[in-house]
């Protein structure tokens, strides 16, 4: 493989992690499953969804009241071969839970929800490259978001 071709499949893969994180922000949730292979895994530190449709079950089931931000860096992705790259992302998510669906254009902050890092498998299909499996862990967690991530893990 040419440095050129290395460095077309680190750009494609890298713009994965980019999109997942504009598109979930802004609720564009089928686009974002159309960034996962049909037979995708994604794992949400520890609650694994499988599949493309499991994935945008999930997404169409986030709370409307619900505004995020994820900023994402230190992308770093490591290509296996033509068809196989493995990644490595930074996430600080900010989160506002709202208790109705008034239209807000600025929101309380008290810092970030969690911050931690995304483990990425991406395969090229048919000349796309998309996540083969996407997991996240969670590192850091304000002390009321650990309880209440702690409660939907048992």
């Amino acid at each position: 493989m040419s440095p050129a071709e290395r460095r077309a499949i680190e750009a494609d893969c890298a713009r994965l992690p980019n999109a997942y994180a504009v598109f979930i922000d802004f609720r564009r949730f089928d686009e974002l499953c159309d960034l996962f292979a049909e037979d995708a895994v994604l794992n949400l530190d520890g609650w694994p969804l499988e599949g493309r449709e499991a994935i945008r079950t999930y997404m169409h089931s986030r709370p409307k009241t619900r505004t995020t931000r994820h900023a994402v860096s230190n992308i770093l992705i490591e290509v296996e071969d033509a068809t196989l790259a493995i990644g490595t992302t930074y996430v600080t998510s900010y989160r506002f839970d709202a208790k109705d669906e008034t239209p807000r254009t600025r929101i309380p902050f008290d810092g970030p929800f969690f911050m931690g890092n995304y483990h990425d498998e991406y395969v090229c299909q048919d000349g796309v490259w998309r996540f083969a499996k996407r997991k996240i862990d969670a590192v850091f967690m304000r002390p009321a978001a650990y309880d209440v991530w702690s409660e939907i893990l048992r």
